[in-house]
């Protein structure tokens, strides 16, 4: 670990020299943003539908916003989003789906121009996936009762996530941007859902955050500019 975050530094500190010396554009922005992604719940959503709560829908709108700092053509930052809930409802009862993930991304924009930047973005951090039940209205005998107790379930999920992404941002005016990010979110080493008291629930179908994912923002953030270099004066 600590072998790590030495060569981070290093890495870090070279780079912001090697800037310096040839004067590259350096910059940062801020952003606002809202899309939509995919999620992996098609199984168990046909099996809510079968036992009659509804049939969840297979892209989540995203809300939230991200930072970058840039430094020549590389660029370091992170976003974060909620996926807002969804409820369905049936003739069983209800069931409400909800999540969120945030990543720290680096990129690097092989294209810039002044007022224009497209980069190729990697990420890496984390996310879950909520999942929450509802019955109907029952009439149950109470020895039935104490024996398995009715009530609200929630289930949940999470672990690692990754990401490949491609951006595209464009200066509308000085210090106001607008953009795209286009990416695969990839889930690692999630588990299926459980009780969120750690209860184990056999047979639960997987749910994650695996798939297409688009968002487009709107931020502030210093201009865009080529990375070409000033010569040095005499």
């Amino acid at each position: 670990m600590k072998r790590t975050l030495v060569a981070s530094l290093v890495i870090f500190c070279s780079v912001l020299g090697w800037a310096q010396q040839e004067q590259l554009y350096g910059g940062g922005m801020g952003f606002f943003a809202a899309g939509g992604q995919v999620l992996g719940i098609g199984e168990l959503s046909e099996r809510l539908s079968q036992a009659g709560y509804g049939k969840l829908p297979g892209v989540g709108m995203l809300i939230g916003g991200g930072g970058m700092g840039w430094i020549g053509n590389f660029g370091i930052g992170g976003e974060g989003y909620v996926v807002l809930e969804r409820r369905i409802s049936g003739a069983t009862g209800e069931a409400a789906l909800s999540g969120g993930w945030g990543m720290f991304s680096a990129a690097y924009a092989p294209f810039v121009w002044d007022g224009i930047r497209i980069s190729a973005i990697g990420s890496i951090g984390g996310g879950s996936l909520g999942i929450a039940l509802k019955r109907g209205e029952l009439e149950v005998p109470f020895d039935s009762l104490l024996q398995r107790p009715l009530g609200n379930a929630r289930l949940s999920t999470g672990g690692w996530l990754a990401q490949v992404a491609a951006g595209a941002e464009l200066e509308l005016l000085p210090g106001l941007l607008v953009g795209l990010r286009a990416g695969y979110v990839l889930p690692i080493g999630w588990d299926a859902p459980g009780l969120e008291d750690g209860g184990r629930v056999p047979g639960v179908p997987k749910a994650d955050l695996r798939g297409w994912s688009l968002r487009l923002f709107l931020g502030g953030g210093s201009p865009i500019r080529r990375t070409d270099y000033a010569p040095q004066s005499d």
